[in-house]
């Protein structure tokens, strides 16, 4: 068992996207943030899991406000840090695991959840030690 620590980024526009996460099919966090622009989960493990996080509660039509082509307000969740065992996975390696399925598209590598979705995020490894020397090499 190792704990996992899950540090997520929220954009605000009329209002916060809800999110849920499960270690294989176990709920480990269901928040709707309301008055917050950072949420914090910690849960405990058992290897190998699926991190799976899922992400809703954005109107595409009224949730993105633009100006002259640019985006100035957003709704979105961001996984903005993932720790395993306390210790730190690289942010290049936490893009990477990040396989994100809006509603009604494929697959995409990204941990910017921009619309209601699913991200799916694999561990295959014995224990998070031996993760870690596999895939968060510094």
């Amino acid at each position: 068992m190792a704990e996992l620590k899950l540090i997520f980024e929220y954009g605000e526009c009329n209002g916060y996207m809800s999110l849920q996460c499960y270690s294989n099919d176990r709920l480990i966090a269901d928040s709707q943030v309301k008055n917050s622009e950072e949420l914090t989960v910690t849960a405990d493990v058992d290897f190998p899991f699926d991190l799976r996080i899922k992400v809703s509660g954005k109107n595409l039509s009224t949730d993105t406000v633009m100006e002259h082509g640019k985006i100035i307000k957003d709704k979105y969740v961001k996984l903005k840090q993932l720790y395993l065992a306390r210790y730190p996975v690289k942010e290049n390696i936490l893009y990477s695991l990040c396989k994100f399925t809006p509603e009604n598209k494929s697959v995409e590598q990204t941990n910017y959840f921009y619309c209601n979705g699913e991200a799916l995020l694999h561990f295959r490894a014995p224990n998070a030690l031996k993760w870690h020397l596999l895939h968060n090499q510094y």
